[in-house]
């Protein structure tokens, strides 16, 4: 059974190369790759000092399997998640267990909204999103030039405080 935590300094690399095996694969997360590991891991280990963020893993056999940033925006009380999954730990509830944690986090800090991107095409996030309360609050309509040249859209989504899941 995969087990979320706080991620530390030294989860920094696995953290990185996760994010890094996501977007090799080119559709789950805005990042492309290739991902730059040693520079990823050193904005890792910033962050994780930063007190304003929350950096959770998802820890699966001794390894990191999925990652979790929840980071403050220019709105007060708002922050923005994202995450990711290795393609071959997911359909195992680590993706729930992440956000979960992730919302329990939001909580415990007052933020009163947390708000992320999705690509359009990516139901099964969705799906999760939606079951833990989010709303559809929007669309990016071809908002992200990628490498190859095309663009795509993705969906604004959100939860506020006392809505869906995050009363639990």
């Amino acid at each position: 059974m995969p087990v979320v935590r706080p991620a530390r300094p030294d989860d920094a690399e696995a953290f990185a190369m996760v994010i890094a095996a996501v977007a090799d694969e080119g559709d789950s997360i805005l990042t492309e790759a290739p991902v730059d590991v040693p520079g990823f891991s050193l904005r890792v280990r910033q962050t994780i000092r930063d007190p304003d963020h929350v950096l959770l893993v998802l820890v699966e056999d001794d390894g990191v399997v999925g990652c979790l940033g929840l980071h403050p925006t220019n709105a007060e009380g708002v922050s923005t998640l994202g995450m990711a999954v290795l393609e071959d730990s997911r359909g195992r509830g680590g993706g729930s267990a992440l956000l979960d944690a992730a919302l329990g986090a939001a909580r415990e800090r007052g933020i009163h909204k947390v708000e992320l991107e999705v690509f359009c095409e990516n139901a099964r996030a969705i799906g999760l999103y939606a079951s833990r309360g989010f709303a559809v609050e929007g669309v990016r309509r071809e908002h992200h030039l990628r490498q190859d040249g095309s663009r795509r859209s993705t969906l604004l989504m959100a939860l506020l405080a006392g809505e869906g899941a995050a009363r639990r």
